[in-house]
């Protein structure tokens, strides 16, 4: 089984406030997520399941939404207990481990020079980032 850093990512920054599409209206990061042609069917999913869509509606968050295909990479076993167990919190850690909390950033905006790409995710743990 591959690992999870090996996973084909679509990098999407999201930020809830202000609006990513348009002055008019102001789109959640959830509904961005769960937008039909997002091909993140997985991750809405999730959010809805952990119950983190309310948490990452207000404030500016920068997530890393893994693609369905990342999803389909774990297995079915292995999505099977991580949605259907009897906790979501490793279903919530996985998913916080794709989020930075109070920064809307973009990829020009990541550190690129070794020992330096260090970046700390909405769940306590850090993550490289890859130049």
């Amino acid at each position: 089984m591959q690992s999870s850093r090996t996973f084909v990512f679509a990098f999407v920054a999201l930020f809830s406030t202000p609006s990513v599409f348009a002055e008019e209206s102001c789109s959640s990061i959830t509904d961005i997520i769960c937008a039909d042609n997002a091909g993140l069917n997985a991750v809405c999913e999730a959010l809805l399941i952990t119950e983190l869509a309310d948490d990452l509606s207000g404030d500016t968050w920068t997530v890393f939404a893994p693609i369905d295909d990342a999803f389909e990479v774990l297995g079915r076993d292995n999505l099977d207990a991580l949605v259907f167990g009897n906790s979501t919190v490793p279903l919530t850690d996985l998913l916080l481990f794709h989020v930075i909390p109070g920064q809307s950033l973009t990829s020009a905006d990541l550190p690129c020079v070794a020992g330096q790409n260090l970046v700390e995710m909405a769940n306590g743990f850090s993550t490289r980032t890859i130049c």
